[in-house]
């Protein structure tokens, strides 16, 4: 059993608790953790190549063109 369960959504969660139902019968939910981007990281010249890194289902819906 796991000691944490995150998430990067309230809308995840809910999700969760919809999938694993015998989990969330025994009030074992998951935090809810927001992805954070420092931005720092982006001030001044460029020294290094950006790299993207997308990790979800590939759906038209969530419009992975607009996000690179």
């Amino acid at each position: 059993m796991a000691d944490l369960i995150l998430v990067n959504s309230k809308f995840t969660a809910a999700t969760f608790a919809q999938t694993f139902r015998h989990l969330n019968a025994r009030r074992i939910q998951p935090d809810v953790l927001y992805p954070a981007v420092s931005v720092e990281q982006f001030d001044g010249p460029c020294v290094y190549k950006l790299k993207f890194l997308s990790i979800n289902r590939f759906e038209r819906k969530k419009n992975i063109g607009l996000a690179i």
